[in-house]
């Protein structure tokens, strides 16, 4: 039986979703009071196991809105549903309980006036079995770019790589540490308007799928915890990290590619300032982003999104920092970047 979840499904759904996924009972249950709200859990239920051990599977609907400028390609920016944590008890797979989950959420979601649903698979071979379902791959482009010696990038940064924390003049780069300011939740939403979703020529690109404030700040600070730092200058910004040796950057606005490079020798420096300078940088943009478009370059699928009506287009959508996102596992993949 399928049903909203209620108060007495809670233990249960904490014990599947830690055996499944293998998180914190803590960490659960913000995920499920914070990021999912009240009402937007469902599970299937087996009334024979009896009280909490009665969850069978779990499914999370988060709502969340594609296109934050408001307006895309001449239509009003649309409302949609986030699915996560879809989870199903080991000893009860392969009797279509997910498929049944899955059928009753997109039933919810045309019902509350959703236009899509979007979701991150927790693994590559994964993506097939939601293509059974409808949904449709949202690629990412990944772009290798190599990194000028650290001198160079010292100068490209103004003279001085080190990231400053100011805000007082608008072309000085700045970084600061989520886990300690979450800015990343505070300034990514307008940077996103201002650089994936209008861009320098004023006409919309990408409809990026956004949650609301109290939901962003959680999946900010999981982005935080895993040394995501957000570098921010006049002519764009940057996510990045230092990852096996080379510079990992997650999200990329900019103007140009040249204002681009400046914001990665600037991250580069400040990521690794002595000897061991890094040489590369591997980023993933949104499939429409014309930064870099001359770089060696490959698509890959990186989260996937169900349509619910007429002229929603995967190639206008874009999903990054999803919760149950791993950032780590597009750039430690040997195999994912080998063509590049």
């Amino acid at each position: 039986m399928i049903r909203r979840a209620q108060a007495g499904d809670r233990e249960g759904i904490i014990a599947l979703w830690g055996a499944v996924f293998g998180d914190e009972p803590g960490y659960v249950a913000r995920c499920l009071d914070v990021f999912a709200g009240e009402g937007n859990v469902f599970v299937q239920v087996n009334d024979a196991h009896g009280g909490a051990g009665g969850v069978d599977a779990v499914l999370s609907m988060v709502p969340c809105v594609a296109g934050e400028s408001g307006e895309h390609d001449g239509r009003k920016s649309c409302k949609g549903f986030y699915l996560f944590a879809l989870a199903t008890r080991p000893e009860q797979r392969g009797r279509g309980l997910m498929a049944e989950l899955l059928a009753h959420a997109e039933a919810e979601a045309k019902q509350r006036g959703a236009a899509f649903l979007a979701l991150i698979p927790a693994s590559a071979g994964l993506f097939g079995y939601y293509h059974r379902f409808g949904f449709v791959d949202l690629p990412l482009r990944a772009a290798v770019v190599e990194l000028a010696n650290a001198e160079h990038a010292a100068d490209a940064a103004g003279g001085n790589g080190a990231p400053v924390a100011t805000k007082t003049a608008a072309s000085t780069t700045q970084s600061c540490k989520v886990s300690k300011v979450n800015i990343l939740a505070v300034r990514l939403p307008a940077l996103r308007r201002a650089y994936l979703e209008t861009g320098p020529d004023d006409g919309p690109k990408t409809a990026c799928i956004s949650f609301s404030p109290r939901r962003f700040a959680m999946v900010a600070q999981a982005a935080a915890d895993e040394g995501w730092r957000l570098f921010v200058n006049n002519a764009g910004y940057a996510v990045a990290k230092a990852v096996g040796g080379v510079l990992a950057v997650a999200e990329l606005g900019a103007q140009s590619d040249e204002d681009a490079r400046g914001l990665l020798h600037t991250a580069a420096a400040a990521l690794a300032p002595t000897s061991a300078a890094l040489q590369n940088a591997i980023i993933t943009l949104p499939q429409k982003s014309g930064i870099f478009s001359a770089e060696k370059s490959r698509m890959y699928a990186a989260a996937q999104m169900r349509p619910l009506r007429a002229g929603i287009r995967s190639d206008e959508m874009y999903l990054r920092f999803g919760i149950d996102e791993v950032f780590e596992k597009n750039y430690e993949n040997p195999g994912l970047f080998a063509s590049l």
